[in-house]
């Protein structure tokens, strides 16, 4: 295997410079896809999307419908959507580290 050698007419310290920008501006691209944080609104409860819940809990999508098929996680239907409270969903939380804890 031989060795290519790349002669970029460029100083190493501007060269440093270059690629610190390119992986902040990498490192910023991918924090700008995260999905948003919700900022609750006092009175309003913040509602979050399935995707959200699925995130939250580590579980798939076809496992949160057939919770709530089961009731064990209230969610609102509005329009085509289906939402969740996220203070029933803490609830639910709570509720299963609760009874986690008791079975010992």
């Amino acid at each position: 295997m031989t060795t290519n050698y790349i002669l970029i007419p460029i100083e190493i310290s501007d060269f440093w410079k270059e690629l610190k920008s390119i992986v902040e501006q990498a490192v910023l691209r991918q924090i700008a896809q995260k999905p948003p944080v919700h900022v609750p609104v006092e009175g309003f409860p913040t509602l979050l999307k399935v995707k959200e819940v699925c995130q939250l809990l580590g579980v798939s999508k076809p496992t949160i419908y057939e919770w709530m098929r089961e009731g064990k996680i209230p969610s609102l239907k509005i329009g085509a959507r289906r939402l969740f409270d996220a203070a029933d969903i803490e609830a639910v939380i709570q509720k299963n580290k609760t009874q986690g804890n008791n079975k010992d």
